[in-house]
């Protein structure tokens, strides 16, 4: 059981990820198709790149983070693409909490 408490910390990262799903909603509502599909598409180019690089750098620790971090593809495109809809504050908050989770990785993994 001390094995998956580990992993349960890791993949608790994607709780940060998926506060930006909102940001494709968006983008769908206001008929931004063509975004939506560079933000799919860079998720999948990040899934496929991210999860072989973190299990090759540091095993199934690295292909979990590798793999929860490939949801933050196309999530600075979405932020960019969104600030005139959005306003000057809510892009700053998002482009913070955006690098907040970057860091945040890093200090979970770094604590595990």
């Amino acid at each position: 059981y001390a094995e998956a408490g580990r992993f349960l910390s890791l993949l608790s990262i994607s709780f940060l990820v998926m506060r930006f799903d909102t940001l494709g909603s968006t983008l769908l509502n206001l008929g931004h198709t063509k975004a939506m599909m560079i933000t799919s598409a860079s998720r999948a180019v990040a899934m496929c790149v991210m999860l072989p690089l973190g299990y090759w750098l540091s095993g199934v620790d690295g292909a979990i983070l590798g793999g929860v971090l490939s949801g933050l593809g196309g999530i600075p495109y979405s932020i960019r693409l969104l600030r005139p809809v959005l306003g000057e504050r809510r892009f700053l908050i998002n482009g913070g909490w955006f690098v907040g989770t970057v860091v945040m990785t890093g200090v979970v993994y770094l604590s595990n």
